[in-house]
């Protein structure tokens, strides 16, 4: 038995396929959810769908009418890339995070020992959302808006090697998981973002962790087995772990 046949024969077993929630409205909003969502207790930091965490202060602040569903309403203006870089350097990284989000977390960057000695301390999560704005408008113009993120998202096929330093999209703080996430958040239905839940949980199944690569594709060929997208899988695998661990 393949390794997506065994994992697809444990989710039938045992995992409840649960419907996506509907997808966020604006760009900026799909930024912010990838850079925050990274080891974070959801619902608590991020989005709690009650106009909490990160995506709820920022939606209150820009007086953006509604964050998720099917689309914007008519007369409803798009918080694009632009509007979120505009405003993070118009009142800086430190405010942004202070008074916008209300929420000081740092990047997942590993500092060399001289800077931890020196006292230094990693950028701040809202630098990050900046840099990966700016970015996905240096690779294409047409990512301000969603509709243009979410074509590049469907289209584009990320390389491991592709996110590291001299990779087309590297964005120092954001690696293979986030980017993966991002495309996503952006309606890419045909990716799963292998992060810690999901790795355990593969681990778990398989009696082995396999490469970040591998366990996309791993997914992706058990959504298939399942009748399901691997986007879909990715959302129960981890509601299941969450609930479970």
């Amino acid at each position: 038995m393949t390794g997506a046949n065994k994992l697809a024969e444990y989710v039938g077993q045992n995992v409840t396929i649960r419907a996506l929630p509907p997808p966020l409205l604006h760009a900026s909003l799909c930024v912010l959810d990838a850079v925050y969502a990274a080891r974070q207790k959801y619902e608590e930091r991020v989005d709690d769908g009650k106009g909490g965490g990160v995506i709820g202060r920022y939606v209150s602040y820009q007086g953006i009418a509604r964050s998720r569903g099917a689309s914007l309403k008519t007369g409803q203006e798009e918080d694009t890339l632009n509007d979120l870089i505009n405003l993070t350097q118009s009142i800086g990284c430190e405010r942004f995070a202070d008074e916008v989000i209300g929420f000081r977390a740092r990047a997942l960057i590993l500092l060399p020992k001289s800077k931890r000695d020196r006292g230094e301390k990693p950028p701040l999560r809202s630098e990050i959302c900046l840099k990966l704005a700016q970015k996905l408008l240096e690779i294409d113009a047409l990512n301000n808006t969603l509709l243009g993120l979410r074509k590049w998202a469907d289209t584009v096929d990320p390389k491991d090697n592709a996110f590291k330093p001299n990779g087309q999209y590297a964005v120092k703080g954001i690696g293979f998981d986030t980017w993966h996430y991002l495309f996503m958040l952006a309606g890419n239905a045909d990716l799963v973002k292998p992060d810690v839940h999901i790795r355990a949980f593969v681990k778990q199944v398989l009696g082995y962790e396999p490469p970040r690569p591998q366990i996309v594709q791993i997914l992706r060929e058990a959504a298939k087995i399942l009748g399901i997208t691997p986007k879909q899988l990715d959302s129960s695998i981890w509601d299941y772990q969450r609930k479970n661990k």
